[in-house]
């Protein structure tokens, strides 16, 4: 885990989020991005120029929906390869877990999430309502 000098707790943390989501009452639909960074910096981003000092959090929150459809998406590669997969799926911040229905012409499980893919899901979402914290409760 990386350390930075002067970080905040996981609860203050918490605190900060629920208080930046209360400030503006963003209750539902929200995308959270958390950029922790190495010194204060008088505007966000990675230029390390703009660093003052200590550590900063920087929470950016906005309404904004999941980038990819919830049933699935299509892929392309950049050269021709050969696929042999029953199920493919990506995971990442703003979709979760999302099967992947076709790259280039190769279609997986008709064009539907696979049994694998669903089930990752549904664990997923239970690890998150098990282990997730409440920002606003």
């Amino acid at each position: 885990m990386l350390q930075y000098e002067g970080m905040l707790t996981r609860q203050e943390t918490i605190d900060a989020l629920s208080k930046t989501l209360r400030a503006n009452e963003m209750t539902d639909g929200v995308h959270i991005r958390l950029t922790v960074t190495r010194r204060l910096k008088y505007t966000s981003g990675l230029e390390p120029r703009v660093n003052v000092r200590g550590c900063s959090l920087i929470i950016l929150a906005e309404h904004k929906p999941p980038v990819y459809k919830r049933s699935s998406i299509r892929l392309a590669t950049v050269r021709q390869r050969r696929l042999f997969a029953d199920e493919v799926f990506c995971t990442g911040r703003m979709g979760e877990i999302i099967a992947v229905t076709q790259v280039d012409e190769t279609r997986f499980n008709l064009g539907r999430s696979g049994q694998v893919t669903i089930r990752i899901s549904q664990l997923y979402q239970e690890l998150t309502q098990a282990e997730g914290y409440a920002i606003l409760g």
